[in-house]
């Protein structure tokens, strides 16, 4: 049990509303290997943005020294000056804290070594000219450091002794959402040695994934200078958004008759590092469609843009990226639809996008970099899904999201990109291993809606919370199909006041789609940015649409009073009759030409209560039984 977890959050929960809580990410445990002790030791120039990690969530082995210490994220970090980033916190590479005995324990944390510099090889006459430079981060899109954390650069000089030779903490940390850059001279003798190494480290809470701080872009060489930043890169610094209006996954059948509306033209972000010069370049875009049927594959590779000029949809001009600025490259086309076997049983595509950046140029790529490859950044893949259900997720979790008191209730929208209602059949939900590891259960339920929020509830059903490993989904079948229209929501009602969080997409967005209910009024989130890992399953069934709720108490049910029999409209669906006292009350119905013939032989003269559905609206009325 991890309930230690929980009680470190106890103090900064807020009663009775949404929360985010870290998890702990379980991964393969990364230990100094072999191979890397029996390299021999490098030589300058170093130079790391984790942009071509051999092992997926940890630094290259050829150039750190990797033990229980960082993770190498896409998700945690904002606006790196590349996509990938060491996130410093307080566990480890497996997901286990470093203390599990004192919740408050503090000291220092991870931490990322490099393996040996041959630094004695630098000539006399050089060694004014060697500097050290990296960017860092505070807090990104993970937990802020408390006031007395900080962030460190270690030197192992030619005692074998290790000097810090950087530090900042919480308050000079600056803005969470910007990279600091900062650079050093390595000008004092005894750092000119044969076993140079360097070692970022943090001092963070030891008892859990808190306390982020983010690195990135570490370059040590000679021929540089103080106030030197530039460099001849330019970079891709984020995945590319979702293709389909805000989802990843979105049902095959969904996507075949309204491709040229939902089809969007996905957003990339781009970073130039090469100061007092807007840069141009050019891009290619490729997809690998596997198209399922059965048992049988069929793979296609589509060439769908090919050095493409970005053009400005402000100007018509060419896009450029100016210096240490973001660019937000919209791409110019989607995958053609023409490629895509509809009649699949699902279709999923291997985006990849190509920054042709010629950061390779001799007229820019000065002898010194030799041999830094700067086009290990310039490349991104990524994975699409058209199957069954909705994801607005891209499949990872950086944290989870959940409730936090009994009876509370939360409501995910999702908007049907279909034109005629469909029926949802399951729901996929991802539950991280946290906290109570004992049986617990939640109220699992569908909402219809619109803007403002869920409006009239479809289903409820009590299913039993499994945990899973990493991103793994469980998918709850509904005890009876759903029909759904235009904007729905899918969520559930707490039944305890343990946190039950479903895992939560930082590297999305879809905060503004999460709502919260616990004042019996719906409450749109405005707290968390992320994407919650919550996907409704379509397929086959019979239900009832539900577009919205309103109380009719009109001549539709007739006669009024009745004896025990009355008329209601051709068009009504699944009718119900309650006396009142709430309980139901046994009715037979005959069809006729113009009207349904309603007959309640068991009821006795009082007022019942009698609910209907027609084209997708709930109605309610109450008619009165007054027999002879």
């Amino acid at each position: 049990m991890r309930i230690w977890i929980i009680l470190i959050f106890l103090s900064s929960i807020v009663s009775g509303q949404i929360v985010q809580v870290p998890l702990l990410q379980a991964g393969k445990k990364n230990t100094e290997s072999g191979r890397t002790s029996a390299l021999n030791a490098m030589t300058l120039p170093f130079w790391d943005d984790f942009s071509f990690t051999q092992v997926q969530g940890f630094a290259n082995d050829t150039l750190w020294e990797i033990g229980k210490s960082t993770r190498v994220t896409t998700g945690l970090s904002i606006d790196p000056p590349s996509i990938y980033s060491a996130t410093f916190d307080g566990i480890d590479s497996i997901g286990k804290p470093y203390n599990l005995t004192d919740i408050l324990a503090k000291g220092r944390a991870d931490k990322l070594i490099s393996r040996e510099i041959r630094m004695d090889l630098v000539p006399e006459s050089e060694r004014s000219s060697v500097y050290f430079s990296f960017y860092y981060q505070i807090q990104g899109k993970g937990e802020a450091p408390d006031q007395d954390d900080n962030f460190s650069l270690w030197w192992l000089n030619s005692s074998d002794v290790w000097e810090k030779v950087f530090e900042v903490g919480r308050l000079e940390a600056g803005d969470p959402t910007k990279f600091n850059y900062v650079i050093l001279p390595v000008n004092e003798e005894r750092f000119f040695h044969g076993k140079f190494r360097f070692r970022f480290q943090n001092f963070a809470r030891l008892s859990g994934p808190y306390d982020m701080w983010h690195l990135d872009y570490v370059y040590l060489n000679k021929s540089r200078t103080a106030g030197e930043q530039s460099m001849p890169d330019r970079t891709i610094s984020s995945t590319l958004t979702a293709p389909f209006k805000g989802y990843y996954s979105i049902p095959l059948h969904h996507l075949k008759d309204t491709f040229a509306t939902v089809g969007l033209k996905p957003k990339i972000k781009l970073f130039g590092l090469l100061e007092n010069n807007f840069q141009p370049f050019r891009y290619s875009t490729s997809v690998q469609l596997n198209q399922l049927t059965g048992s049988t594959q069929v793979t296609k590779n589509i060439l769908i843009e090919d050095n493409a000029v970005p053009i400005n949809p402000a100007t018509g001009g060419t896009e450029l990226i100016e210096p240490f600025s973001i660019l937000n490259l919209n791409l110019q086309k989607v995958f053609p639809a023409e490629e895509i076997s509809f009649d699949s049983d699902s279709v999923h595509a291997r985006l990849q996008f190509i920054l042709n950046s010629e950061d390779d140029n001799p007229l820019v790529y000065l002898p010194k970099y030799r041999p830094i490859n700067f086009l290990s950044n310039d490349t991104i893949v990524q994975n699409f899904s058209l199957a069954k259900y909705y994801s607005r997720d891209d499949g990872n979790a950086e944290f989870g999201a959940g409730l936090n008191q009994p009876g509370t209730e939360l409501g995910y929208g999702f908007d049907l990109l279909y034109p005629t209602p469909d029926t949802v059949v399951a729901v996929d939900l991802y539950f991280p291993q946290f906290g109570d590891q004992s049986n617990q259960t939640l109220i699992l339920k569908l909402w219809s809606g619109g803007e403002e929020g869920p409006i009239a509830q479809l289903h409820q059903q009590s299913v039993q919370v499994i945990r899973t490993g990493n991103n793994e989904f469980i998918r709850y079948q509904l005890t009876e199909p759903v029909i759904v229209y235009r904007r729905f929501f899918v969520g559930w009602k707490q039944n305890s006041a343990a946190v039950i969080p479903v895992g939560f997409d930082k590297d999305t967005d879809s905060g503004d789609q999460i709502y919260y209910n616990v004042t019996g009024s719906w409450e749109q989130n405005t707290l968390l940015s992320g994407s919650l890992m919550i996907r409704p399953v379509f397929g086959s069934g019979q239900g009832v649409v539900i577009n919205k709720l309103e109380d009719q108490n009109s001549a539709q049910v007739f006669p009024n009073p009745s004896n025990g029999k009355f008329r209601m409209p051709a068009g009504a669906q699944i009718i119900s009759v309650y006396d009142v006292m709430g309980r139901p009350v046994p009715i037979t119905i005959q069809k006729e030409e113009q009207s349904l013939l309603v007959h309640m032989p068991e009821a006795t003269n009082g007022i019942y209560l009698i609910r209907w559905f027609r084209n997708g609206i709930k109605y309610s009325t109450r008619v009165l039984i007054k027999k002879d």
